[in-house]
């Protein structure tokens, strides 16, 4: 992320993913989770800059249901 709340579209990286499913699945919602933040930033989140340390690096979670 930059200091302005937007998305560095590159660093936006799948650390992980459950062995339950097959790795085609889990690219396929990475991919789709990834295009959802990019999407939905717009001129950036609403992120507080004096803060920007803090909130530089954000780890998402992502749990999809069938």
């Amino acid at each position: 992320m930059f200091a302005n709340g937007t998305v560095d579209e590159g660093s936006i990286k799948l650390i992980s993913s459950d062995p339950i499913g097959d790795e085609a699945s889990a690219h396929k919602a990475f991919d789709q989770a990834r295009r959802a933040i990019i999407s939905c930033q717009k001129e950036g989140y609403d992120l507080p800059p004096k803060k920007y340390d803090w909130w530089r690096k954000i780890e998402v979670t992502f749990y999809p249901e069938p």
